[in-house]
């Protein structure tokens, strides 16, 4: 007459069952959450201390200290400086005055007089290798362009207008090989030579 119901309810060694499950997950899940925890702040700092000393690398100046020196034992209007790449090979311009050059990075220095009198000079430019030399005078001087193909040991005056007229040259530059040079006139134009 009357109908029996199975009982679906879960016994105790289920729920215990169950409960000792999720206690598991749930102390996996706290162990994933306190090592992301510790090492969140570890990472951060790693990347503070990264960014940093990359700041201070860049901002602190390789060189800090600079030595003077006087070729000729005075002072003179240096109007321009070029370097080979290595720093070795120095070659310097004074207006009014000639070109000075240097193979020990500027601790002596030896005074060069490519024409006949001192020049306005305005400009000069190496070669990487500091062997090829290119100056520039304006248009007080000569204003026209010296080679040199020997360190500045020797010099050969190059005209580049047709009609011979001085140039006012104001600055002069070159590639690494010093075959290729680029100067640029006061109130003119670029001239480029290959």
């Amino acid at each position: 007459c009357c109908t029996q119901h199975q009982d679906f309810s879960p016994s105790r060694t289920t729920y215990r069952r169950w409960l000792s499950s999720g206690s598991a997950r749930f102390s996996r899940s706290n162990e994933r959450t306190n090592r992301l925890s510790t090492t969140m702040p570890r990472r951060s700092v790693f990347r503070f201390l990264l960014i940093t000393l990359l700041t201070l690398s860049v901002l602190t100046p390789v060189n800090s200290t600079w030595t003077e020196r006087s070729p000729g034992g005075s002072t003179k209007i240096w109007a321009s400086i070029t370097s080979s790449s290595d720093g070795t090979k120095l070659a310097a311009v004074a207006w009014e005055g000639n070109i000075w050059t240097s193979t020990d990075s500027g601790v002596t220095w030896t005074e060069r007089s490519p024409g006949v009198m001192e020049e306005s000079w305005a400009g000069i430019t190496s070669s990487s290798d500091g062997i090829k030399l290119a100056a520039v005078s304006d248009y007080f001087s000569a204003g026209h362009i010296w080679i040199s193909a020997d360190s500045g040991a020797t010099w050969n005056e190059r005209s580049i207008s047709s009609t011979g007229r001085s140039q006012n040259w104001v600055s002069i530059t070159s590639s690494s090989d010093g075959t290729k040079l680029a100067a640029v006139v006061s109130n003119g134009n670029i001239w480029t030579s290959t």
